[in-house]
């Protein structure tokens, strides 16, 4: 079936919302402190968020000094990581008795790939979400100009983390991590296209978006820009309301 049209795919969206009665969280709010949006990013991959990503979460943050808050920088996280060089190998000691989390991406620990993704922005100066937040922003996308204009911290992301062939690029993170990166970090104008995400779109007899096709993610964060303009909200904020909808109904489903 070929792909429908933006306007389409708004029609759906707005026929989802009203149908599903999706409410905003007006209690949402993110982690304070880089380092916690960093880990929650790169251990959501492929990884139930409840069950797995917050224990996880919340044992880290139970180390000495590493509690979540907003002077908790980049290299407090890396000097503790190299502080248990146990074995020879720091990220799996790290993941085995510190975060109890093995679980890996593109066969290195996550918590490997988490570290390069804090030094990537110690490389540039920046050593809290504070910090990152304050670099210039980009326009932020419409009904009519969903992309909007990337801001500095969008294109070091998407142009230099993930982009394969990039000298910068990190293995293991990928456009969906990159724009989850970017939500984590405060900018509110992103859309995770991960598999809840595309369940709201995939409907017997109207689509099925192919997961991470660049045309089909573009037309879905389009959707989701525009209807969020239109429920004065932003997109990060109703990608999260339409992912715990999903969650749930997910849930139920599995008894």
């Amino acid at each position: 079936m070929n792909a429908p049209s933006r306007s389409e795919l708004i029609k759906h969206l707005q026929i989802y919302v009203k149908q599903h009665k999706i409410q905003i969280d007006s209690e949402f709010q993110g982690w304070e402190s880089g380092v916690h949006a960093v880990l929650d990013c790169v251990f959501s991959s492929m990884a139930d968020y409840k069950t797995t990503v917050l224990p996880t979460l919340k044992r880290f943050g139970e180390q000495p000094g590493m509690q979540d808050n907003p002077k908790l920088e980049f290299s407090h996280f890396i000097a503790d990581v190299d502080k248990y060089n146990v074995d020879g190998n720091k990220f799996v000691f790290y993941a085995r008795e510190i975060m109890k989390n093995e679980q890996e991406i593109s066969g290195r620990t996550k918590v490997e790939v988490a570290y390069e993704v804090c030094k990537f922005f110690i490389d540039r100066g920046h050593e809290t979400k504070a910090s990152l937040k304050a670099l210039p922003r980009g326009q932020p996308g419409t009904c009519e100009t969903p992309p909007g204009e990337p801001g500095e911290l969008e294109c070091w992301v998407m142009e230099e983390m993930i982009k394969p062939g990039s000298a910068h690029k990190i293995r293991g993170m990928g456009p969906a991590l990159g724009a989850y990166l970017l939500m984590n970090l405060g900018d509110e104008e992103h859309v995770k296209v991960d598999t809840m995400i595309q369940r709201v779109f995939t409907k017997p007899d109207f689509w099925k978006p192919r997961a991470g096709h660049p045309v089909d993610d573009k037309l879905i964060r389009d959707a989701v820009t525009c209807v969020a303009r239109q429920m004065n909200t932003t997109p990060l904020r109703l990608d999260n309301a339409l992912w715990r909808h999903e969650s749930n109904v997910a849930r139920e489903r599995k008894g």
